[in-house]
């Protein structure tokens, strides 16, 4: 599959994509990225990186690529209506994630609860616990993910 991915003849679902990047223990977004040494740098929207999961529709958009090299992950989600991210696997201890819905609705669900968000409502927690993303509404969602890394070799490993 990786050498599939390397050379662009598939592209892995969001659960496989982020099963990778746990095993090579790196963000998903760190897949993705180019090298964007020093000074300011604009993105434009064309230019983001972008993964598509091919079985839900779901838009994965890395926002800011320089961020990665300090441990945190800015990623743009677009999930259409009934599509489910499928379950993720939980992040190493120290991890902590924030979420912000710009648009539509969104239900976070882990093991023991689920939490239902709408456009403007924000959640942030410990992201070592699996989680999935589902479009709770009648329309595309659209939120913002923030991933915070930076602490996570303080942290021991489980």
């Amino acid at each position: 599959m990786l050498s599939e991915v390397e050379r662009n003849r598939k592209s892995p679902s969001l659960r496989v994509a982020s099963r990778i990047a746990e095993g090579l223990e790196c963000a998903v977004s760190d897949l993705l990225s180019q090298d964007l040494s020093g000074g300011i740098t604009i993105q434009a929207r064309r230019q983001r990186r972008r993964l598509v999961d091919p079985s839900s529709g779901i838009e994965r958009h890395v926002l800011a690529p320089r961020l990665l090299s300090h441990g945190i992950e800015l990623v743009w989600y677009v999930v259409p209506k009934g599509s489910s991210s499928g379950q993720f696997p939980p992040h190493r201890a120290g991890v902590v994630a924030h979420v912000t819905i710009v648009k539509g609705e969104l239900e976070s669900k882990t093991p023991r609860r689920r939490y239902r968000l709408r456009a403007g409502d924000s959640m942030t927690y410990p992201a070592g616990v699996a989680h999935e993303f589902k479009n709770a509404g009648s329309a595309t969602c659209e939120f913002v993910l923030i991933v915070d890394a930076s602490r996570q070799r303080q942290a021991p490993i489980r």
